[in-house]
């Protein structure tokens, strides 16, 4: 109740939390809040955000995206809320973040876009691929980064830790989205249906 666009919604052991997303008319009032799963009052635990989303966790701290124009911005909170710590600057367009072995990924989504890491802990924003065709949702194992490029309907994989070649598995997909990874397949969503690759 009495929530604005609740979106990038992520769940614990105990609460769920999701991001206010404000209107055009009041960029800046963005905000952050959870609720106990067995509901309640939702708490606030951060305000006078630009346009938060994608909200990842880990034991500790919530993972955001701060989505302003072309300088967009990945930022942290403590789970008991507080005010955020940047992590990195100067991104465009970012989606869809994952936490992997003490790294965050996200790709951004915009034309010569990239996929790109940080570490949780703070530190060098790098591209681990980059000049790839507008990459939205990620996914990872202990070899391999994995994105969906949506407009030009392709899945890839490549190594995670950088520098290697880029492997099609899959072309011609229709908007793929919700990229997914367990220890024997990789799911995502087409338009109309349901996809799995062994």
């Amino acid at each position: 109740k009495d929530q604005f666009h609740p979106q990038g919604l992520a769940v614990d052991g105990e609460y769920i939390y999701w991001a206010n997303f404000p209107a055009a008319a009041v960029v800046g009032q963005g905000q952050i809040q959870r609720v106990a799963l067995t509901g309640g009052k939702p708490v606030l635990l951060a305000s006078n955000l630009p346009n938060p989303g994608n909200l990842v966790l880990d034991q500790t701290n919530i993972y955001f995206s701060n989505v302003v124009c072309c300088s967009s911005t990945i930022a942290k909170l403590l789970k008991t809320g507080g005010s955020p710590t940047s992590l990195a600057t100067g991104q465009a367009g970012p989606q869809s973040a994952i936490l992997f072995d003490g790294m965050l990924y996200w790709p951004n989504h915009v034309q010569n876009g990239a996929v790109m890491s940080v570490p949780v802990a703070g530190g060098v924003t790098t591209p681990v691929y980059a000049s790839l065709d507008r990459p939205q949702w990620v996914a990872a194992d202990a070899a391999n980064i994995y994105w969906a490029e949506l407009e030009a309907g392709n899945i890839r994989k490549a190594p995670r830790a950088g520098g290697g070649q880029a492997t099609p598995l899959a072309t011609g997909e229709k908007n793929p989205v919700l990229l997914t990874l367990t220890a024997q397949y990789l799911f995502w969503a087409n338009e109309d249906i349901m996809m799995r690759l062994t």
